[in-house]
């Protein structure tokens, strides 16, 4: 079974494609860690996005995961997956500095939360939450800098896209097929129709029955 390499995928020699399919992944990528949560070898539950807020605030700052693990406690969870940016400089976690940048107010709350998981109210689905810390996801991390920054940040665990496909993959989850499979016969069927019906190369997509997926998990 082949692995997921980010790097192998994202930044190659083709400048123009790394462009295109990084851009394309942004689209769906929170969708592949909801997927990883919904599989029961996770070892964290998505509960939504939750809303960070201060006391004197109504609206607040929304972020992208609410992680429940099996002991129950909840962690603010952030995903931050910049594979092509500034000449793929942020496609792997390795250094502390390369958190510099995101200077946005939701972002600088996700890393309040980290230091004092108090400093700040959080609301999922409208309900009133004690979050237990945060969780950052990056596109690939440096095994050997992970605990450095864990530690600096004060960050609960830093979880990687590339590691949550090849858990998708080796369980052979088949939510996950299904996902990957259907948005693979989208862009068959919009590359096929720009092109007025003469590209050729994805038709045998058409031939792929989804009845050879195995039945969805609960």
């Amino acid at each position: 079974m082949q692995r997921f390499d980010i790097k192998g995928t994202f930044h190659t020699d083709e400048s123009d494609q790394d462009k295109f399919l990084s851009r394309l992944f942004g689209i769906f990528s929170e969708d592949i860690v909801r997927l990883w949560c919904r599989n029961p070898n996770s070892r964290y539950n998505d509960l939504g996005r939750p809303t960070i807020y201060s006391s004197n605030e109504r609206r607040g700052k929304t972020l992208d995961f609410t992680f429940k693990d099996k002991s129950e406690d909840i962690y603010i969870g952030e995903l931050k997956c910049e594979l092509e940016y500034q000449n793929y400089k942020f496609i792997e976690l390795d250094s502390i500095e390369q958190l510099d940048h995101h200077t946005g107010e939701a972002f600088q709350r996700f890393l309040a939360i980290a230091k004092d998981p108090q400093s700040y109210n959080v609301r999922i689905n409208g309900k009133e939450t004690l979050g237990n810390g945060s969780i950052l996801v990056w596109g690939c991390v440096n095994e050997n800098k992970k605990n450095e920054i864990i530690n600096h940040f004060n960050f609960h665990d830093i979880l990687s896209i590339e590691n949550i496909v090849n858990d998708l993959i080796n369980w052979n989850y088949a939510d996950y097929i299904n996902y990957i499979d259907t948005r693979y016969r989208w862009m068959s069927k919009l590359m096929t129709n720009l092109s007025g019906g003469t590209l050729m190369s994805f038709q045998y997509v058409n031939s792929f029955s989804a009845k050879s997926i195995p039945p969805a998990l609960d």
